[in-house]
């Protein structure tokens, strides 16, 4: 999944939400969203995916 704004150049895992800036992977996605998909199990379902610190976090 990609969201809004997004600029993708290279392939996307299954199941990973993309967003930006710069875009990048965010959140794993645990269930699938389909017609009868309830949004709030949807939203439950997602996983975060941390991240290392940039050079501008290390700094702070």
């Amino acid at each position: 999944m990609v969201a809004a704004g997004a600029v993708i150049t290279r392939s996307v895992p299954a199941r990973t939400l993309v967003a930006p800036p710069p875009s990048r992977p965010v959140a794993r996605l645990n269930v699938p969203l389909g017609l009868t998909t309830q949004i709030e199990d949807f939203l439950a379902g997602m996983e975060p995916i941390s991240r290392p610190l940039g050079a501008r976090e290390k700094a702070k």
